[in-house]
């Protein structure tokens, strides 16, 4: 739960609600997007994207277009 909503440490340290890829696909195609689609891993920053717990990837990473 730590890793989903964040450790909770200070004021930036919270995530709001934790996404499953079903959740994630509804509500971005209600939002209007058109092309919605699970990404591996992004490799653009040095984030918790890439992050993995026991060999599993822990991030929902996403790309939409609108």
């Amino acid at each position: 739960m730590r890793m989903m909503f964040g450790g909770q440490m200070d004021d930036y340290d919270f995530h709001n609600v934790g996404l499953t890829w079903a959740f994630a696909l509804q509500y971005l195609g209600q939002a209007g997007f058109k092309t919605v689609r699970r990404v591996q891993e992004f490799g653009i920053f040095d984030d918790n994207s890439s992050f993995r717990v026991n060999g599993v990837l822990i991030s929902l990473n996403v790309e939409a277009v609108k």
